[in-house]
């Protein structure tokens, strides 16, 4: 997170310097409802194209119990998949290219938000019986 944010915020048009002094945006621009929502939608984009029979199965390695998990191997065709929907998004439904690119920074936020949400849960969730 550090690193995205440092970017953002010591990189502008003219030069990227930790020396000069940062940028900070306005607050304003931290955080944007359709931003969070689009990144919930890829987030959920790629859980779909996860669980869809698309790819093939392999086995991971070892865990500590003999055990192997089973893991679909399908990220060409997310790839492809993502690509045909963003160009039914951009000549069919007229989605501006620019939509990341003007909305990075609240994007940024709403990735780190929910990776450290994700993370707490997980970790809470290990604890549980049988999670392990």
């Amino acid at each position: 997170p550090t690193t995205i944010l440092g970017l953002i915020f010591f990189c502008n048009d003219k030069d990227c310097s930790i020396l000069s002094a940062p940028r900070i945006p306005p607050l304003a621009s931290f955080w944007n409802g359709v931003a969070c929502l689009v990144f919930i939608a890829w987030f959920a984009f790629h859980a779909i194209v996860y669980l869809s029979p698309l790819g093939y199965i392999t086995k991971g390695l070892q865990l500590r119990d003999g055990k192997r998990l089973e893991y679909r191997m399908n990220g060409l065709h997310a790839y492809v998949i993502a690509h045909i929907l963003f160009a039914i998004g951009y000549f069919v439904l007229k989605i501006p290219v620019t939509f990341v690119y003007d909305n990075f920074l609240a994007l940024a936020v709403s990735s780190i938000l929910f990776s450290a949400t994700l993370s707490i849960f997980l970790y809470v969730k290990s604890f549980s019986t049988g999670a392990l």
